[in-house]
């Protein structure tokens, strides 16, 4: 069966990870339908519920934003400033000391060239030091421009390249500073959204979601590490699915504690978890389900990637995810895990 969400398009252009409307009947279900990386991390997603009232956003500060999952190497070339090379240095800029340091009274690049292709889209990462004035902005092709920075800290945004070739670093007004670290991912966004397992997590505001519901994910485990969540609800502990007992174990916690099922480390998998008191299940892929009493507390919400408090993330990287209201039988799971089998090409 396919799912098909009417009437919705990914603001960033590619869906990536998703809550989709279940077509099954009977059921409601909540869902997202955006991948939530914007460069002020607010309004970032939607989890909302079947007649779309798109009232419940998946948000993270800044600081605590996932990365798109799927991430290439980095094609700026000494971009630590290690030698004072591969640079091409305008008026008033110097490499030194493991630094490029501006120091002009006026708009001046620095800059490489042959790095970009036109359309792709770059996660961009720097950083500031030794601020004293004027300001920053860096370049993907001609025209397409970062934020205006003036002061230090480490920043990261998120660009598609206008042409092919020059990277462009712009320093003006009376620029005093040093930049380092300085990269170019390119980014894919079909590959998800990407937790680093320190931070990085995202969650919905408070809205009604009680037992029973049923949640699916398509991801894999990054790294392992007793008792880091996955999901969350509202509130810490309300509806877990967690790294539980040995590596690469996975059980569910919403007051007892279910499973579990081993999910081999950095290796796609389907995990369909429902949350419905002495009832609950655990089941990887169409493998054997395994049950028992997870607990009664409810959901309230929905937290991705960490727990409701964003403490203990999981280093994980999610395609899709999809939640339901009520308890669905093997027969409902095995039409979700087929659907979500198809969307990350896994023979099951």
């Amino acid at each position: 069966m396919e799912f098909i969400t009417p009437g919705y398009k990914n603001a960033m252009g590619s869906v990536g990870l998703k809550f989709l409307p279940s077509q099954i009947s009977g059921l409601k279900a909540w869902y997202r339908f955006n991948t939530g990386l914007t460069v002020t991390g607010s309004g970032v997603s939607q989890w909302d519920d079947a007649s779309g009232n798109g009232n419940h956003s998946l948000q993270a500060a800044d600081a605590d934003r996932p990365s798109p999952g799927g991430l290439g190497s980095d094609v700026v070339v000494n971009g630590d400033f290690s030698a004072d090379s591969d640079w091409v240095k305008g008026s008033g800029w110097t490499i030194a000391s493991g630094v490029a340091s501006a120091a002009n009274a006026g708009a001046s690049n620095l800059s490489q060239s042959g790095s970009l292709t036109l359309g792709v889209e770059y996660k961009i990462t720097f950083t500031i030091s030794n601020y004293v004035s004027g300001t920053l902005k860096l370049f993907a092709g001609l025209g397409v421009i970062t934020s205006t920075y003036s002061a230090n800290g480490t920043y990261t945004e998120y660009l598609t390249a206008a042409s092919d070739g020059t990277i462009y670093i712009q320093s003006a007004g009376t620029a005093s500073f040093d930049v380092d670290n300085v990269s170019y991912e390119s980014v894919d966004r079909s590959e998800g959204v990407l937790c680093d397992g320190i931070s990085q997590f995202l969650k919905t505001n408070a809205f009604t979601l009680n037992q029973p519901t049923t949640i699916y994910l398509l991801f894999k485990q990054i790294t392992w590490a007793s008792g880091e969540h996955v999901t969350d609800g509202n509130a810490n502990d309300s509806g877990t699915i967690f790294q539980r007992n040995t590596t690469p174990g996975l059980g569910l916690f919403a007051g007892g504690a279910v499973g579990n099922v081993d999910l081999t480390l950095d290796t796609y998998g389907i995990i369909s978890a429902v949350f419905n008191g002495a009832s609950s299940v655990i089941q990887l892929n169409n493998e054997t389900p395994v049950t028992g009493n997870s607990g009664a507390s409810n959901m309230g919400g929905f937290t991705l990637g960490a727990k409701a408090d964003g403490t203990v993330s999981a280093h994980a990287q999610f395609k899709e995810a999809m939640g339901f209201s009520g308890a669905h039988d093997a027969a409902t799971r095995l039409t979700n895990i087929n659907y979500l089998a198809s969307v990350g090409g896994l023979s099951i």
